[in-house]
């Protein structure tokens, strides 16, 4: 046992690298090997939507993207032993089990995701051997709960447009929850996961094809002949949308495999394949309906299993131009409104709001048109005062010309500059309110003179 702790602790260090978190979590295992652990190995996603059946998708759920669901599972012969290294002796420690998994999930701020999986027991019964230890409780019971945050590490995909990479990574927390003695649960677990998935257009829709790989830390169990310990998690999906209808093909295979072992056996290496279909109804309730096949003896692995489970989907309705505007409410769903003030209320941009011909950049009027009337015409403001003499355009006869001021006609908004009117201009003219006599006396300074008489 002693030489088997120290394999343990070698191999750990050398697996670190696979996630921060797991550096975090090496202290879990306990001091001594517990004698059962939990036989399910379905251990669903709580976003079903986006999830294959045990592989995540490299994508997560929009900001306040919610599910909530639950999920049925029958496995036959999950868990069947030789009971000595021949195998000429064989109990069905577990011969059959029926399970539901209570799911829900809520994407944040386009980044993280956090999911809840309660898993029961609804049913469960095994041989009643006196060589069994730890012969399953046929009732009902809660097993292990998980917690499962999930962080976006990259996309190129979208819930619109599914194709090209994705990358994320989760932590599936198991909180010790369930019976061990049952098989229903064990210690506390952790399995820090990655997951690449990459779309290919396949028509309106998109075929997706995942790799999930990860490393599950949990508590070293000996039982009978069988040796439990850590785990590296491995499965390949894909879903495969079929034409005209919400309907997805999604195969899966999925396995573990124990670095930890003295020796490798097919017993402690669980693998299963799945197939099933995916339906989603008015894209607010899913529905799946899948049947797996075990692969080899591993622990875990039954003989087959059936999948069935409805979810409720709920997304937030996308807002393309990230304007405030829902697509379904905006004018313009891929231009963002411009928020100047101005029919703000229809989602479109208003270049030119007062469609003076000034665009609102260059325009010092934005709200108030160019008047047009060849004075100042490019700064987009209305002039009501072209000539500058506090006369308004509207009342002023002159409107290019300024009013003089000079005490003669000044409300007319125009100059005089001739006020008397008799050929002198008002500046040369030493009377300008009065016109000058031609006489042939003085005709020259504007001012009326008699002239003399010659006697």
């Amino acid at each position: 046992m002693e030489g088997r702790r120290a394999q343990s602790a070698a191999v750990r260090l050398g697996l670190v690298a696979l996630s921060a978190a797991l550096i975090l979590t090496t202290g879990v295992r306990t001091s001594e090997a517990q004698d059962t652990f939990d036989v399910q190995r379905f251990r669903p996603i709580p976003t079903r939507s986006l999830g294959y059946w045990n592989a995540t998708s490299g994508m997560i759920a929009p900001h306040m993207g919610i599910e909530a669901g639950l999920l049925l599972n029958y496995a036959d012969s999950p868990l069947v032993l030789g009971l000595d290294q021949s195998d000429d002796v064989a109990a069905e420690i577990v011969a059959r089990q029926l399970q539901m998994d209570l799911v829900a999930s809520i994407g944040l701020f386009d980044r993280l995701e956090v999911g809840l999986v309660v898993p029961v027991v609804l049913y469960q019964r095994g041989d009643d051997l006196s060589l069994v230890p730890s012969a399953p409780d046929p009732g009902a019971g809660v097993g292990d709960i998980r917690i499962v945050p999930k962080v976006l590490l990259f996309s190129q995909a979208t819930e619109d447009d599914m194709s090209g990479f994705s990358a994320s990574f989760l932590l599936n927390t198991f909180i010790p929850t369930g019976e061990s003695e049952n098989f229903r649960g064990e210690d506390f677990r952790i399995e820090p996961r990655f997951a690449l998935e990459y779309g290919i257009p396949t028509g309106d829709r998109t075929t997706r094809i995942a790799l999930n790989l990860g490393y599950l830390v949990r508590p070293a169990a000996d039982y009978v002949v069988l040796e439990v310990d850590d785990a590296i998690t491995w499965s390949v999906a894909a879903s495969i949308p079929i034409p005209s209808i919400p309907l997805s093909i999604v195969p899966e295979v999925s396995g573990e495999i124990s670095p930890l072992a003295d020796t490798f056996t097919v017993q402690e290496s669980p693998a299963e394949a799945t197939l099933g279909l995916k339906y989603l109804i008015n894209e607010m309730v899913l529905i799946e309906a899948g049947a797996s096949l075990g692969l080899g003896e591993g622990y875990e692995t039954p003989l087959w299993r059936g999948i069935f489970g409805v979810s409720y989907v709920h997304r937030p309705a996308s807002d393309t131009d990230g304007d405030g505007y829902t697509d379904d409410e905006d004018g313009c769903p891929e231009q963002a409104e411009d928020w100047d003030n101005f029919e703000d209320e229809d989602g479109c941009p208003e270049a030119d709001n007062d469609n003076d011909g000034v665009m609102d950049a260059d325009d010092a009027c934005p709200l108030v048109p160019e008047d047009l009337d060849g004075t100042e015409d490019a700064d987009g403001c209305p002039d009501g005062d072209n000539d500058g003499d506090q006369i308004v355009d509207e009342a002023d006869q002159c409107p290019e010309e300024p009013e003089d001021f000079d005490g003669f006609e000044d409300t007319n908004g125009c100059p005089d500059p001739d006020n008397d009117r008799d050929g002198f201009l008002d500046g040369v003219d030493q009377c300008p309110m009065e016109a000058e006599v031609m006489n042939g006396f003085e005709d020259e300074d504007g001012c009326p003179d008699e002239a003399p008489v010659v006697e």
